[in-house]
């Protein structure tokens, strides 16, 4: 006997997904506050590394549209089940209740904030 089954259910559902990404840039030596929120559209993710491709391509996406150089990149480690990151100084990084859980980040790990003055 076999069972065979389609995979139809999402872990990530409609609005759900939510990454605020704000960052303090200096633009024409003023510092200006940048801020995007992303949402990841829902559906299932099959890994925490999944999502956090699609985090820094939107981080990314954010960062060009400003024009800076530097700005804050992901890692998550599979061994470890580990998120980690370099923060650019005055970024702050806001992450939905449902992808805390997903990627493991505690109660009092989000937002993650490097509060230091941009340079």
């Amino acid at each position: 006997m076999e069972i065979q089954y389609q995979h139809t259910w999402f872990n990530l559902e409609k609005g759900e997904g939510r990454v605020t990404y704000s960052q303090i840039v200096d633009i024409n030596d003023k510092p200006v506050h940048m801020q995007n929120t992303i949402r990841l559209p829902p559906g299932y993710y099959d890994s925490p590394v999944d999502l956090i491709q699609i985090v820094n391509d939107h981080i990314e996406d954010t960062a060009d549209k400003f024009k800076l150089t530097h700005f804050t990149k992901f890692k998550y480690n599979s061994v470890t089940k580990r998120l980690s990151a370099d923060v650019n100084k005055g970024a702050n990084i806001f992450f939905s209740p449902a992808l805390c859980a997903m990627l493991g980040i505690g109660g009092r790990q989000n937002p993650i904030v490097n509060k230091d003055e941009a340079l």
